[in-house]
């Protein structure tokens, strides 16, 4: 499949917002004057199966949301329930934490859909 205006309006906002996740419906408002909904479903699945973007599933909202995958598979994420930043979380405390779960509970964590929730530096200061 080739580039598109669309495509590329997709990746390079999502490149620009790599600490932020969106609903396809915030992309559909985003996007609402230039890519109609349609071509944004359609690009979401393509750069989702492309490894472009990262979907994971937000029990709060009850929907997907969507984010750069900058190198998102073996990770934790860390997201502000008040300002919505994303933060990719590279610790050696949490690969023995899912070490720990795995050999003393018998339980996978599945890390690239794991979502942590509360509050970023920021959003506490204020």
């Amino acid at each position: 499949m080739y580039k598109t205006y669309s495509r590329n309006a997709l990746s390079e906002f999502f490149k620009e917002n790599k600490h932020n996740s969106y609903t396809s419906l915030d992309l559909i408002e985003i996007f609402k004057d230039s890519i109609n909904k349609a071509t944004i479903y359609r690009n979401l699945k393509y750069l989702e199966v492309n490894g472009f973007i990262h979907k994971t599933y937000d029990d709060k909202k009850q929907v997907y949301e969507y984010m750069y995958a900058d190198d998102c598979d073996h990770h934790f994420h860390l997201k502000c329930v008040k300002c919505g930043k994303i933060i990719h979380l590279h610790c050696d405390d949490a690969d023995e934490f899912i070490s720990h779960i795995k050999n003393e509970h018998n339980f996978s964590i599945s890390e690239n859909i794991t979502t942590i929730y509360g509050v970023c530096e920021e959003c506490e200061k204020c």
